[in-house]
């Protein structure tokens, strides 16, 4: 919005392999709006270069085990780079991923009957429904659906708590122009 550029969020993606497409929206507003790509070390060098071309700036974070990123590490680099706060609106895999590494702070989710899509892909919900981890913050009805915010209490109150490994911010693969 005019006049708000400077509260504009960073758009986040957690793209191990660049695969982003590079005539996705997010991409094609790369430049009024600040689009990050946190890739791998490996990533295809075509792929990251595209994306590039395109005003998105292009970061490595390191591969766990899984072959998948290290959040952790995304999530120091973020810090690194001024972001203190993140809103995750990825899919499962990065739902469980920052669910099961405990980097969830507050979460919003909607319980319903119905499914959105077809299947609903496991989460694992069990800690969000622990009563000594989360609590329910607030909630509210929709027909049916019910929409709760919950927050953590088990005493850790920020990803900045969690041991992360001292190391320094990498410089990024590419910049934007």
């Amino acid at each position: 919005l005019p006049g708000c550029e400077a509260r504009t969020p960073v758009r986040v993606i957690v793209d191990a392999e660049a695969r982003t497409p590079v005539n996705s929206n997010v991409v094609t507003l790369a430049r009024p709006s600040p689009t990050w790509v946190f890739v791998a070390p490996d990533a295809p060098e075509e792929r990251v270069k595209a994306l590039f071309q395109r005003g998105v700036l292009v970061l490595t974070a390191e591969r766990e085990a899984s072959g998948r990123l290290d959040l952790a590490d995304v999530l120091f680099q973020m810090g690194g780079l001024g972001i203190s706060s993140v809103l995750a609106e990825g899919g499962v895999r990065l739902s469980r991923s920052l669910l099961e590494a405990g980097m969830v702070d507050e979460a919003t989710i909607i319980v319903s009957e119905d499914t959105a899509g077809g299947e609903v892909p496991e989460l694992p919900l069990t800690e969000l429904s622990d009563p000594e981890a989360f609590h329910i913050v607030s909630g509210r009805s929709f027909g049916k659906d019910r929409l709760l915010h919950l927050a953590r209490i088990d005493g850790r109150t920020s990803i900045h708590d969690i041991r992360l490994p001292v190391r320094p911010i990498r410089r990024p693969i590419a910049e934007p122009l």
